[in-house]
């Protein structure tokens, strides 16, 4: 089996050097996975304790640095529009499924891991309307002009047709 991973000084991981994908690639994320899910020897209790370490250092790993990033615009029932970051699962299935029927700003903030920590290069964009229950999701316009701005929009409708359009 070929590492996957190489590990720095400081303890941090990325990519292995020798593979032919991205760390932000779904290619990497499911090798990640399959390999993870097929290690079934634990060992002695030494050695599962390193082994746990080893991955909640990867499961840190990819959840902070290989996740896929969100700018969420929230415009409230007083038409008041305020902007936050999501820094983990930003892809439309887990913003989408993150979703709660309510008018409290707060309230949806919490559920969906919103942060004031500005995000300089999201992947995906959402304007969500909570007095109306509505959505809209769109694509970033990177690929197409190398600046992380709003791209096409790739979903609009109420939070119920959100949740069945982007169903896992």
């Amino acid at each position: 089996m070929s590492k996957l991973t190489k590990k720095y000084s400081d303890g941090s991981f990325s990519v292995a050097d020798n593979l032919p994908f991205g760390e932000n690639s779904h290619a990497f994320k499911d090798s990640l996975i399959n390999t993870l899910g097929q290690y079934e020897d634990f060992g002695t209790i030494e050695e599962v304790k390193s082994n746990l370490r080893w991955f909640q250092n990867i499961k840190n790993y990819v959840r902070g640095h290989m996740s896929t990033h969100a700018e969420i615009e929230i415009k409230t029932t007083s038409g008041k529009t305020y902007k936050f970051w999501r820094h983990a699962d930003g892809y439309p299935s887990g913003v989408v499924g993150d979703l709660i029927n309510t008018d409290e700003l707060e309230e949806m903030r919490r559920a969906l891991g919103l942060e004031d920590l500005y995000e300089s290069c999201p992947d995906y964009y959402y304007e969500i309307d909570l007095g109306n229950k509505y959505i809209k999701v769109f694509n970033s316009s990177y690929v197409q002009t190398k600046t992380w701005n709003k791209g096409e929009l790739m979903f609009e409708g109420t939070f119920d047709e959100a949740r069945e359009n982007f169903k896992d």
